[in-house]
């Protein structure tokens, strides 16, 4: 099998991880075992920080945060407090597969590569204006004559 997608499949766990995990703390909190609610909601809220990320996070945590193995060793150590409790059970294995999957992603040699930014109407790219933009999109035009 090719180099493929690991890292995407791993993110999309990782934000269905870091949901279920929000699901299932509040009801743990009527168990037995209530102190396990506040961590999957703290464990919960750290996976979507790290898998949906403000800004500033890949910045200040720079090769902690591309390094998949890292990424996948952390959710691998933390999931296994999410299965003692039936109400975490679905996010801890959630976690699980996600820790895997970043991990296949590292060692196929996936790297993190930051996303572009998007350029709207307000970018410093070139001007195009709609007699350049027709000319490039293979409209023929007839030649403009100066008066």
């Amino acid at each position: 099998m090719g180099k493929g997608g690991f890292s995407i499949w791993a993110y999309y766990q990782g934000l269905g991880a870091g949901a279920a995990l929000l699901c299932g703390g509040p009801l743990c909190l009527f168990y037995p075992m209530w102190f396990l609610g506040p961590y999957a909601i703290g464990v919960g809220l750290l996976v979507l920080l790290l898998e949906y990320p403000p800004a500033w996070l890949p910045r200040m945590l720079g090769v902690a945060y591309a390094n998949y193995l890292v990424r996948g060793i952390l959710y691998l150590l933390l999931s296994p407090a999410c299965y003692l409790q039936a109400a975490n059970l679905n996010g801890g294995m959630f976690l699980t597969t996600t820790g895997i999957t970043y991990m296949v992603a590292h060692f196929q040699g996936e790297k993190y590569s930051p996303p572009r930014p998007h350029r709207f109407g307000g970018g410093r790219g070139p001007r195009v204006n709609a007699v350049s933009a027709g000319s490039g999109a293979g409209v023929a035009r007839a030649p403009q004559t100066k008066v």
